[in-house]
């Protein structure tokens, strides 16, 4: 839902740590956002392939996303 309700794209680890609020979990705790940062990126770049998401990369080489359906 983060990133259908984004404003604008979003990077993979943003949206990791929206995952982390919703589930309560610190978003502070680094490994634990590395590994769902890892996750995020997985399924989106699935998706990408799938034409449900448009990543492109920003000025500093990361990968920001966009969904296709809103």
């Amino acid at each position: 839902d983060e990133l259908r309700t984004a404003t604008g794209p979003l990077a993979s680890r943003d949206i990791a740590r929206a995952i982390l609020a919703v589930n309560e979990q610190d978003p502070r705790d680094r490994r634990l956002l590395s590994e769902h940062v890892r996750r995020v990126s997985k399924a989106l770049r699935v998706a990408k392939l799938e034409g449900l998401v448009h990543g492109v990369s920003d000025k500093g080489g990361n990968m920001v996303w966009t969904s296709k359906n809103g």
